[in-house]
């Protein structure tokens, strides 16, 4: 049936046969002889040609019938054949991605018992289809032009049998060398299976870098998560799964505990003294649970000095953080205090904070005694408890805050960190007549009250007796009152 199954132009020859036909018989044809017609040769030739024209004709002869042929590049035949091998790659090969043909480059065909072809193709590795068995289709499996490699193979075709092709050869075709082009335009393609540039910003390079900081923040013992800030550089390689080397840069955000979940730099973000860098070795094989194994990952050494993760680092004095941590150190005077009046956070002056099992706070703070509250162990408030910042003085804390645990901060230590100006700037006003001719008794008077300020905030009860013992003739007074232990 010519409509259904068309020829190709070169396929056609020249039969003479004898046929008898009787339709009351079967079969009702009978094939009496067929003979094949020989083409014309130089001798048949007409005389009016030139022997130029006729030497040519006789060393050009018609295709032989049964020997291989041009091939058509774009005949649907050719490219089901070209299929059928690429689909034996595919077979033959542990990627989990999937090979394309991409264009057949050259190629015969040959009548056998079938059809033989013999091709160069072109064929592009897909990331974005899986190797599943499903027949190539580049229109819907797009391939990368660094991934493009050449194969010389050898297929049959039997359209009455099953399988209807048979994949006689696949061989690769070696790149060409850099002395078949220019230097500046040759360029070897990467053998398959090799280590490939990575695409740093695509998806699947991406999640093989988090699968890398969820590892990293399963072997730490920060409260704090890591997150990942960008690839810096890496490569793929196809083995069985995907292969990726990478340069991470990572950095530690102290707004998202700890707690095993995805890191997610756009919820939590991260300081950027806190980066740091680390190489790593992820294998990706989806078919697999967990899909993503960590082979290994080393911190690179920064090439300037940056803070070290679990390093003392400055703080934002302005935080939340560092407030409640200030605030529980404020609670902890207050505790200790006989004061009748409670003390208040007046501001975070500097400090710095350490990673460690929670967050290690060390800070310099003011406090002041407050003009109404009473001591009575409710947490300080600046904003319902105004204060009298006469008799602010400066503190240092040393607070760790552990969020899980029960209470949630523990005060190390915390104490007075007044100078001695700022310690006798206290008495200004009340001793000043006094400072020519008071005795040593006097002064050291001054002194204990100085230090009954710093620890009680008792303001108002150290500056009346300051009041009585300024005439200068009161050294028998500031010797009582040092006996008194006052």
């Amino acid at each position: 049936d010519l409509q259904r199954c068309p020829v190709g132009s070169n396929a056609v020859t020249e039969w003479d046969v004898s046929v008898v036909v009787q339709p009351w018989k079967s079969p009702s044809c009978s094939v009496l002889s067929t003979a094949a017609v020989v083409p014309p040769t130089a001798a048949s030739i007409a005389p009016s040609q030139s022997s130029t024209e006729t030497t040519a004709n006789a060393q050009s002869p018609g295709p032989l019938v049964g020997g291989q042929q041009p091939l058509d590049l774009s005949s649907v035949d050719a490219q089901q054949a070209a299929l059928c091998a690429v689909s034996t790659l595919n077979a033959q090969s542990n990627s989990l991605y999937q090979l394309q043909l991409v264009s057949i480059v050259s190629g015969t065909s040959q009548i056998v018992a079938g059809t033989r072809y013999r091709m160069r193709i072109a064929t592009g590795l897909s990331t974005t289809c899986r190797n599943d068995g499903s027949t190539p289709n580049l229109q819907r499996c797009p391939v990368g032009s660094n991934a493009v490699s050449n194969w010389d193979i050898d297929v049959v075709v039997q359209p009455w049998q099953t399988p209807s092709c048979n994949v006689i050869s696949t061989t690769a075709v070696a790149p060409a060398s850099t002395t078949s082009a220019p230097a500046s335009t040759a360029q070897p393609l990467a053998p398959l299976g090799s280590a490939q540039p990575l695409d740093i910003n695509s998806a699947a390079g991406k999640n093989a870098a988090l699968c890398a900081v969820s590892a990293l923040n399963t072997q730490s013992n920060s409260i704090y998560q890591l997150q990942l800030v960008r690839i810096v550089s890496g490569t793929s390689q196809l083995v069985a799964g995907t292969r990726y080397a990478m340069r991470i840069a990572t950095g530690l955000s102290t707004t998202c505990r700890n707690d095993g979940s995805t890191p997610d730099l756009q919820h939590c973000p991260v300081g950027s003294n806190t980066v740091s860098e680390y190489d790593v070795v992820v294998l990706v094989q989806p078919w697999q649970t967990p899909s993503c194994n960590v082979l290994s990952t080393t911190a690179v050494a920064p090439s300037t000095p940056t803070p070290m993760v679990g390093g003392s680092e400055p703080v934002d004095v302005a935080s939340t953080e560092v407030t409640d941590a200030a605030v529980c150190a404020v609670a902890a005077l207050n505790a200790r205090s006989n004061s009748v009046y409670q003390l208040e956070l007046v501001d975070v002056i500097t400090g710095t904070q350490q990673v460690v099992a929670g967050m290690r706070y060390h800070l310099t703070m003011t406090v002041a005694s407050a003009k109404t509250c009473l001591n009575n162990g409710a947490t300080p408030s600046l904003a319902t408890c105004p204060v009298d910042l006469s008799t602010a003085a400066q503190y240092t804390a040393d607070v760790v805050v552990t969020p899980w645990a029960t209470p949630s901060c523990t005060v190390l230590a915390v104490s007075a960190a007044v100078t001695g100006d700022q310690s006798m700037g206290v008495f200004t006003g009340s001793s000043s007549s006094s400072s020519s001719s008071t005795s040593p008794a006097l002064w050291a008077a001054v002194g204990i009250a100085t230090a009954l300020i710093v620890a009680t905030g008792v303001v108002y009860v150290v500056r009346a007796r300051a009041q009585r013992v300024s005439p200068p003739s009161s050294d028998a007074l500031g010797e009582r009152l040092l006996q008194d232990d006052s």
